[in-house]
């Protein structure tokens, strides 16, 4: 488990990161800032959608026994977490 074709899930991103910079960047993030970006590493070929959903889906036609790496165009991550999440303590009656 973690290796997908020779790739260890570092490498995975790391390709997957690569070929976007490389490929997609330049364009994508003129014309499609926001949306997410389905990368299959060993093509190349990539798959626009409004949502992670979306992108898998459309990429899965093409590739359906394949995983994906996967960016919001424009942005460091695909998602981000907004809010406080508190850190409890061990004593904390939250806690047990």
């Amino acid at each position: 488990m973690g290796k997908y074709k020779g790739f260890d899930k570092q490498e995975f991103a790391k390709e997957g990161k690569r070929i976007y910079r490389q490929k997609y960047a330049k364009k994508l993030e003129l014309t499609e800032r926001g949306r997410i970006i389905a990368i299959e590493i060993e093509s190349g070929d990539s798959f626009i959608g409004d949502s992670t959903v979306e992108a898998i889906l459309k990429a899965k036609e093409k590739y359906p026994n394949k995983i994906f790496y996967l960016m919001r165009v424009g942005y460091n991550a695909v998602h981000s977490s907004k809010g406080f999440v508190p850190v409890l303590e061990e004593d904390d009656e939250k806690f047990s």
